[in-house]
């Protein structure tokens, strides 16, 4: 059955919790990331009840997701830091960034197998992060067709434009 009283109460952050993500490779372990009052990304054992880690960040957390293919923790910053940063699974130190040129980033989310970050900003894009095993040589694909939304979702597709920094972006509306 389910235990409605909870298991564990975490109550660490000074501002709402603002993104959350399990651990793919570790069921126990949960980040967590919270908004511009408390600009800070924590690491929880949700077994044990035990705060493992937490590191202070430059603003808000708006977004953690954890990428299998790189075995680290991404996260995303909303006000003052409009970057995805890539971040080491135990020290939580960034060791990577990918810049933002939209507005403040909303949110990320990583595919199933890690390879690929998607972020949303405040002007309604979506911008997908190729991420390979080499932090230095992470990738931001360029695709301006509608076409590649589809070519995403299948795994035969290669995507055939040329790679740049500005990373693929496709209008919400």
């Amino acid at each position: 059955g389910v235990n409605a009283a909870g298991v564990h109460r975490f109550a660490h952050a000074k501002s709402a919790v603002k993104a959350l993500d399990w651990c793919p490779w570790s069921s126990r372990l949960l980040a967590t990331g919270a908004g511009v009052n408390d600009r800070c990304v924590r690491l929880y054992d949700v077994s044990t009840g035990q705060l493992m880690r937490t590191t202070q960040t430059k603003g808000q957390v708006s977004g953690v997701a954890w990428s299998r293919r790189l075995r680290a923790l991404l996260t995303a910053g909303g006000f003052c830091d409009k970057r995805v940063r890539v971040r080491d699974r135990t020290t939580l130190r960034s060791t990577f960034s990918f810049e933002s040129r939209g507005g403040r980033i909303l949110g990320l989310a990583c595919n199933a197998d890690g390879t690929m970050a998607c972020s949303v900003d405040a002007e309604e894009r979506l911008v997908f992060w190729r991420l390979s095993g080499d932090t230095s040589r992470a990738e931001c694909p360029s695709v301006p067709t509608e076409s590649a939304i589809s070519a995403l979702d299948d795994p035969r597709a290669r995507m055939s434009q040329p790679q740049t920094s500005a990373g693929m972006r496709y209008g919400l509306s």
